[in-house]
């Protein structure tokens, strides 16, 4: 049975239609109405969606000006319904709505009695369920009763219908239940709980294994990179020293020849030379002996 209710709950966390936060729909008219007579909310009610105005917006266009209600809409409703109706006033069809925040109805609001949104929605689905049969016996109640402002307070720290996650969920537990169960939880799922956790390190282990591996791989990849780098650069180096002997040869080879060359252009320019010089003096000997 403890498990069935909890199950309830958990649909109603996940069914829940009232939110405080700022940018949520407005609140469940009839969720107030445990407390208050409908005369009493009458000027809280949001003109768009009817229900309780959350986060309430005064409309102040000068084309309603001569209205007497009191023109209230829910932030959320109120955007809503300009973003879809190009910007036309929700009250009458016409442009450039104008509006602005009612902090006096806020506060007002943010101060009335409330029970706890889990408990009435837990009474609702129930109510519908078990019709005819009475009240449900072992079901967890929260007996909140305070003002609206401080009840998401309360859903996070207090409120006995709320549910937690067990403590293994990072381990592959995905059991929700009530806090107040969760230490019952731990005990009767210890074996499961260790079992898991083993099972986390196990694969934990494995993963391990297999990067190590991986990198051990990497690693012999690596060195026979650097082993090939080496046989290269060794080839490389043979290479260049070849080259550098094989240079060195036929430089020597080429200053060799070159001392040759050089020698045999001096003994023929000198050759030359004493051809011209014997060839001059012919010269002017012919030319004395003509003069004679």
């Amino acid at each position: 049975m403890k498990q069935a209710n909890e199950e309830v709950a958990k649909d109603e966390v996940k069914n829940e239609v009232t939110s405080l936060s700022l940018e949520q729909s407005c609140f469940n008219k009839d969720w107030i109405l445990r407390l208050y007579q409908e005369e009493y909310i009458k000027h809280f009610i949001c003109l768009i969606c009817k229900q309780i105005a959350n986060n309430p917006m005064e409309i102040e266009c000068p084309q309603h000006a001569s209205m007497d209600e009191s023109l209230i809409s829910g932030e959320h409703c109120l955007k809503l319904f300009l973003k879809d109706n190009n910007n036309s006033c929700p009250i009458q069809p016409h442009d450039n709505c104008q509006y602005s925040r009612n902090n006096v109805v806020r506060r007002q609001i943010g101060d009335l009695t409330v029970i706890c949104i889990r408990q009435f929605e837990q009474e609702l689905k129930t109510a519908h369920e078990t019709e005819g049969e009475g009240e449900t016996p072992g079901l967890i109640k929260c007996d909140f009763k305070g003002k609206l402002k401080d009840l998401n307070t309360h859903l996070t720290n207090e409120c006995r219908l709320n549910l937690v996650n067990c403590w293994f969920e990072s381990f592959g537990c995905n059991h929700t239940c009530f806090k107040h169960n969760l230490n019952n939880h731990l005990i009767e799922n210890m074996k499961l709980h260790f079992d898991l956790v083993t099972r986390l390190l196990q694969s934990m282990k494995q993963e391990i294994q297999l990067k190590d591996k991986y990198i051990i791989e990497k690693d012999n990849q690596i060195k026979q990179m650097e082993r090939n780098f080496q046989q290269e650069l060794l080839k490389y180096r043979v290479d260049i020293e070849t080259i550098k002997k094989d240079f060195n040869e036929k430089e020597k080879h080429i200053l060799s020849n070159h001392d040759k060359l050089v020698k045999l252009l001096e003994e023929k320019n000198a050759k030359l030379t004493q051809n011209y010089e014997q060839l001059l003096q012919k010269s002017n000997q012919h030319k004395e002996e003509e003069k004679n």
